[in-house]
């Protein structure tokens, strides 16, 4: 049944729906990543809508599905922090949605280290995210205890928002110096 496996029902599977969705998010990761480079095919850019749209999907279903473990016996904390970084994700798929290659062109004109930041953002996240996952199987397999799970994943975050911002400091110093609306909309200035 494919509403189960997506975790949808009283009978859901969640870890299935999880580990099928994570699949999912990391494609779009790496779709995003790629997309900012200037080798990337012009052919391929027609998709932007569709990639952007199935990306909000994969974010509000990881979202369901992290908040639906919380009734099972997850902290609400803990679920509240997994679900943050997704967000992230959120303006570069409004951007391909609606802007597609006009929105890259312009970023790329105003901070020429756009590009390669964005990439290495998008490769630290998804880093971080299957390390996350990692951590989550073993958990369940009772391989690390509770307190091992916390402190793994509190670490692959630290890591990874430690990271992005000192990429960010190099490659794009202006959204250091008072245009943080930009960097965290990737929206560029009128």
């Amino acid at each position: 049944d494919l509403l189960q496996l997506l975790g949808f029902g009283e009978d859901g599977n969640l870890k299935a729906a999880g580990f099928v969705n994570t699949a999912a998010f990391y494609f779009f990761l790496t779709y995003q990543s790629l997309r900012v480079l200037p080798e990337y095919p012009v052919w391929l850019q027609p998709f932007d809508p569709l990639f952007a749209g199935a990306t909000l999907a994969a974010i509000i279903h990881a979202i369901f599905i992290i908040n639906s473990w919380v009734p099972r016996g997850l902290s609400q904390g803990f679920a509240l922090g997994m679900s943050l970084p997704l967000l992230l994700n959120v303006p570069p798929s409004y951007h391909l949605l609606l802007e597609g290659q006009a929105w890259v062109d312009k970023l790329t004109a105003l901070y020429p280290g756009w590009p390669e930041l964005f990439f290495t953002a998008n490769y630290a996240l998804a880093w971080a995210g299957s390390f996350v996952t990692l951590v989550l199987s073993l958990y369940e397999r009772k391989v690390c205890s509770l307190t091992d799970r916390l402190l793994l994943t509190v670490l692959a975050g630290a890591i990874t928002f430690i990271l992005i911002p000192l990429r960010g400091y190099l490659l794009v110093p202006q959204w250091f110096q008072g245009e943080w609306m930009v960097m965290l909309t990737l929206t560029p200035p009128s």
